[in-house]
């Protein structure tokens, strides 16, 4: 369908975005460390959060061309449903596919970013960016495949309300009886 088409899009876009942004920003504080700058980004009266912001910044703008073809992949999948008469159903698929692969960008430059203050040498920065990025992305998708395959256990919100019996059914859910 048409919505298939915008997701397959925006999920080939949004793997490329989390393939390159570790890579990008992995050596954001190694090289400093390296080039034996960081006493002097120390010294500076830059507080370590707006370093930080900083380097997020610059890899977003070096990742900005790929967010931008992930949009104009989506809009033309959108142009194609919008041919055949079915433009209204993907405008939704198009938002959450678009909002989705710029979250998992700046989680892959947040991981990458992570590994970078840690490690010492841009090698170990690297490798363990994309093992953070892995584990941050693959493992939400692993959990959220198991809630929508009932296999890990979680309430049914919606049926349980928010009335006065609220903790009672709560409760009742805990001990295996709903």
């Amino acid at each position: 369908s048409d919505t298939e088409l915008v997701v397959i899009g925006m999920l080939f876009c949004g793997a490329a975005a989390c393939l390159f942004a570790p890579a990008l920003l992995a050596n954001g504080f190694t090289k400093e460390y390296a080039q034996d700058n960081i006493d002097m980004l120390r010294m500076t009266l830059v507080p370590p959060g707006q370093l930080l912001w900083g380097k997020l910044a610059g890899g977003a703008v070096v990742l900005l061309p790929i967010l931008a073809a992930t949009a104009a992949t989506g809009l033309a999948a959108m142009g194609v449903a919008y041919t055949f008469g079915g433009a209204g159903s993907v405008l939704p698929a198009f938002g959450m596919g678009l909002a989705t692969v710029l979250c998992m960008a700046v989680c892959c430059m947040a991981c990458a970013l992570v590994a970078s203050v840690t490690a010492r040498t841009t090698t170990a920065a690297f490798f363990a960016s994309y093992g953070l990025a892995l584990v941050a992305l693959g493992g939400l998708y692993i959990l959220a495949s198991l809630v929508a395959a009932r296999i890990w256990p979680y309430p049914n919100w919606a049926a349980m309300g928010t009335g006065p019996d609220f903790y009672a059914q709560l409760d009742s859910y805990r001990e295996g009886q709903v």
